[in-house]
């Protein structure tokens, strides 16, 4: 395993794996579910470029 700072190339993958982490919750569980955090924030997710300045994307 390596760790290191996403590039770019790679930010629609880890976009995608993120929505797909998110798919996995129980909406029945956890507030955090997309069917309680609605659609619209599919995008969000996956919309990693936009990411707060200063965090980090690791892959």
């Amino acid at each position: 395993m390596e760790i290191r700072e996403a590039r770019p190339e790679e930010y629609r993958a880890l976009g995608n794996i993120t929505v797909e982490a998110y798919q996995g919750l129980d909406p029945a569980s956890d507030p955090n579910s997309l069917s309680n955090l609605g659609d619209d924030y599919l995008g969000i997710l996956r919309d990693v470029s936009s990411s707060p300045r200063g965090s980090e994307l690791r892959s």
